[in-house]
């Protein structure tokens, strides 16, 4: 092995990187390469210490089979991996045929296969005819794979129609790949490709929020030391290169994803769980912001894995087709670029987005507190004056303060006072901590405090305490509850305290909860009725009595007895409460906890109007350019500038994630509404017992872990109203193909806004998992922690019975109405399927169908029951009666994307 081999080793080299043919031949990527076997030659060449095997050789030395990725008119990427023996390295012999008998071998070479690349050999083979089938074969002497078969891409001038499928999110453990089954039937041997948009693995061995473990499919990482042990849960979650690599070695032992793979090609995108779940960057989320989850090397690690299985054809260094060679460490993340494009003849243009290298955090932290101030009073009224389309009439109600003499700051804060008097601007009362002497308030902490002196457990040794030290004394046992140290608890503590300003609703809920603590303290018995705790204190003992003064901080427009805060003076006039006008906090945006649990509050269920005023601050009033990139600059530019010079029929946006705008909207039906679908969700939730004051009656954003949660960066990209952009995605009649959030929808992002007369549309269309838990089984675990917190059983009835409903609640909030009168947005949801989406066009018109098993079937009684639980490998046409099918329809209206139609029979 030559020096320069060595020293590339010495770098981490993290990839074997593909070979590429010169004057007729293979050159592969070892150091030294044989002489080429002439094309005509069927021989193989035989390696010593493998002679004898009389064994199931494609099992037991390549039991991962074979697999073709990114296929192009003259080229191909090729992969096998190779077990079984000691010796290092071992000398693969690959053949390429014309004919599925070898009889017509266009190519041929031996390559190392190498420990250091866990013996994965990728070979990228060019110089094919375009859109040409071909067959090709691993052996080592004379032991050989299974043949495997792709298509190249034809010529960029072809009019060949263009047959696909795509697929995401396969989960193993649990489940089999039943929904596989429709690829492999003859009725689909004219596919061209398959896309993969992502979830090709799930890291973890077993984790019980969303795997469903226990069933017949397990896994277990030998690497266990090497793994990270998941909160609360006993599963793990790959951390190691042998814990990836067991991950994929697993994966691709299913017999029917081989079978796929020695069929088609692939065309592969990352998403989250080939590195971590709801990742971004090289951050993890399992722990909810309770400790730092930056691990570059995991990372590292996750890709240079991905990197190994997946034929892609890429230098993850500069995101130009593969060269011979390796990559070195430092070509990877945070310079990876995985993002690239296709071409399938005059068809197709096809883009694969990168949602996950490139994005900055979810824009709520998973640590951030519930009361900590984003917005101030000034900083909503200025937003609501840029807000496109003024829909709260601000610009007109400051002019109006204006021209009766205001000045132009005292008109902003009144117009948004105004509108929180109106209950049209739900805000919450800020408070100045260190201006809070309101004397029953004080009298009251000063009085407790004593109480506690007595104990022996006082919050300050300060006679006249603070409000900051009472809520210290509150929220340093709260981390520390949650897992924190003592002293990592005071400093969040203290960094949240520094501020100087919380949200009254959120200090009331914080003193509650020590109060609570106080009473159980003094009683002894814990959960005791903090009021008539306090009450009997107070009356058996005077010195006491000033705990029957005021505890709680003004928080609301209504002071319980119909005066409104502006009459009753509290907080307009007393300066003593430290009132400093209203503004967003956290809590707003549905934050409701100290570290969001499951992702509650940062990642899922957010509230979305003040979302959407937060997100509209960010962008158009702090100039903030990077909070929502999730493309990142040269991505962008790459991907919009290609799609501006497309000559394609169609062009295709694959993106791991959707753009679809998943709403419920729990908001009670308008007084007088005859809207028969109005308070539909508030209905149900009454009539299941969940209180406004568990679930609050407001529109929730589903999941912000997708493009929800950067509603201002999807409008540029859908709509560049700032026309910066070459193109886009509207103005493109871009058709997007999108996965992750394991339901199946059909969307209508309806025309352009830039350009409102040219008709152009971007469409969309969602697949559900191959077998990973549906979307509606995820909803419906997260609503009844949610629900029910304290009782599990009665929780997960509810939850289930509001899961069951998912698309008609969804469907409810999400459309809206085109200038053109075309419904945008959502046209059809499944949310609790498992399925496959089958993807075909012509010149003229372009049909998405899904076949569907579904996920939920034994509702409402056996909420465990699924369709991928048992095998039907063995039984493929027990499926028969399962299957479910649904069709949509774009066609091209003077070469624009029409809207989408329903063409089920």
């Amino acid at each position: 092995m030559s020096s320069n081999y060595s020293r590339r080793r010495f770098l981490k080299t993290v990839v074997i990187s593909a070979g590429a043919i010169a004057a007729g031949g293979l050159v592969g990527c070892g150091e030294n390469h044989p002489d080429l076997i002439p094309p005509s030659s069927p021989s193989l060449p035989e390696s010593p210490g493998l002679s004898g095997l009389t064994i199931d050789n494609e099992r037991l030395l390549f039991p991962q089979s074979v697999a073709s990725g990114d296929p192009r008119p003259d080229s191909i990427v090729l992969w096998t991996r190779f077990s079984g023996v000691d010796a290092n390295p071992v000398p693969l012999t690959l053949e390429v045929s014309a004919s599925g008998d070898f009889s017509r071998v266009v190519a041929t070479s031996t390559i190392d296969a190498e420990e250091f690349h866990d013996f994965c050999l990728k070979v990228k083979v060019v110089g094919l005819d375009s859109g040409t089938k071909y067959f090709y074969r691993f052996s080592n002497d004379g032991n050989s794979t299974r043949t495997g078969q792709f298509r190249t891409a034809p010529e960029e001038n072809s009019e060949e129609n263009i047959k696909f499928a795509f697929l995401s999110c396969q989960d193993y453990v649990g489940r089999f790949y039943n929904t596989l089954t429709k690829l492999l039937e003859p009725a689909q041997d004219d596919l061209a490709f398959i896309v993969h948009l992502g979830d090709y693995i799930y890291e973890t061995e077993g984790d019980p929020s969303f795997q469903t473990t226990g069933g017949a499919r397990t896994i277990t990482f030998d690497d266990a030391a090497g793994a990270i042990e998941l909160p609360d849960s006993g599963g793990r979650a790959a951390a190691s290169l042998s814990n990836y690599r067991q991950l994929y070695q697993t994966y691709r032992s299913d017999p029917k994803l081989q079978e796929l793979h020695e069929k088609f090609a692939f065309i592969n995108m990352w998403d989250d769980h080939e590195f971590s779940d709801d990742q971004w960057q090289d951050n993890g989320t399992y722990f909810d912001g309770r400790s730092k989850e930056k691990n570059t090397q995991r990372k590292k690690n996750a890709e240079q894995v991905f990197f190994e299985y997946q034929p892609v054809d890429v230098d993850p260094g500069t995101g130009a087709p593969a060269q011979p060679g390796e990559v070195n460490a430092l070509q990877t993340f945070p310079f990876t670029i995985l993002y690239r494009k296709f071409r399938f003849g005059k068809a197709i243009n096809l883009n694969m987005a990168d949602y996950r290298t490139f994005r900055p955090d979810h824009i709520i932290a998973e640590d951030a507190f519930p009361g900590s101030v984003i917005m101030e009073q000034r900083q909503v009224g200025d937003t609501l004056l840029v807000i496109p389309g003024d829909p709260f009439s601000a610009n007109a109600a400051v002019d109006a303060r204006v021209a009766g003499g205001m000045d132009l700051d005292s008109a902003i804060i009144a117009m948004v006072s105004d509108l929180v008097a109106a209950g049209a601007l739900p805000l919450f009362p800020i408070i100045q901590l260190n201006a809070v002497t309101e004397a029953s308030f004080s009298g009251f902490m000063a009085t407790l405090n004593g109480l506690l002196a007595s104990v022996g457990s006082a919050f300050s040794a300060n006679p006249q305490p603070t409000l900051s030290e009472m809520l210290t004394a509150a929220l340093v046992p709260g981390y520390m509850q949650e897992g924190l140290s003592a002293t990592d608890a005071s400093s969040k503590t203290s960094n949240i305290l520094a501020a100087g300003r919380l949200d009254a609703v959120s200090i009331n809920g914080t003193l509650d909860g020590f109060y609570q603590a106080v009473v159980d303290t003094v009683t002894g018995v814990p959960g005791s009725d903090v009021d008539a705790t306090f009450a009997g204190l107070a009356a058996s003992n005077p010195a006491l009595a000033g705990l029957t003064l005021t505890r709680r901080l003004p928080d609301t427009l209504d002071d319980g007895t119909g005066t409104t805060l502006t009459e009753f003076g509290q907080l307009t006039t007393d300066p003593s409460w430290g009132f400093s006008g209203f503004g967003v906090s956290n809590a707003l945006l549905g934050k409701q906890s100290l570290f969001a649990s499951g992702g509650l509050g940062a990642r899922y269920f957010m509230v979305k109007p003040t979302y959407d005023l937060y997100t509209a601050f960010r962008s158009l009033v702090s100039g903030d350019r990077a909070y929502d990139d999730a493309w990142g600059l040269q991505q962008t530019l790459s991907i919009t500038s290609d799609l501006a010079v497309s000559d394609a029929w169609w062009n295709i946006l694959g993106s791991s994630v959707s753009f679809t705008s998943l709403v419920l909207d729990a908001s009670p039906a308008p007084p007088g509404s005859t809207d028969p679908t109005a308070g539909a969700l508030d209905n149900a939730l009454t009539a299941l017992g969940v209180s406004a004051s568990t679930l609050p009656r407001v529109p929730f954003y589903l999941n912000l872990d997708h493009w929800d949660g950067f509603p201002v960066r999807r409008t540029v990209l859908m709509d560049d109203p700032t026309g910066a952009l070459a193109t886009t995605l509207k103005a493109a009649n871009v058709v997007v193909i999108s996965g992750d959030i394991h339901a199946n929808f059909a969307s209508d992002h309806g025309t352009s806004l830039a350009k409102p007369g040219d008709n152009n549309r971007a469409v969309e269309f969602t697949v559900a998992g191959v077998s990973s838990s549906s979307f509606g089984r995820f909803v419906g675990n997260r609503a009844a922690a949610i629900v029910s917190p304290d009782d599990p059983v009665a929780g997960l009835a509810q939850g289930f019975a509001l899961a069951s409903q998912l698309d008609t609640f969804v469907g409810i909030a999400s459309p809206t109405i085109d200038a053109d009168g075309t419904v945008k947005q959502l046209k059809w949801s499944d949310t609790s399927v498992n399925g496959i989406a089958i993807m075909e066009v012509n010149q003229n018109q372009l049909t998405t169908s899904y076949y569907m098993l579904s996920d939920m079937p034994g509702l409402p009684t056996d909420i465990a029951a699924t369709t991928t639980a048992t095998s039907f490998y063995d039984n493929p046409a027990g499926l028969d009666d399962l299957w479910t099918k649904k069709v949509f329809r774009v066609q091209k209206v003077n070469g624009a994307n029409g809207p989408v139609e329903d063409i089920t029979s």
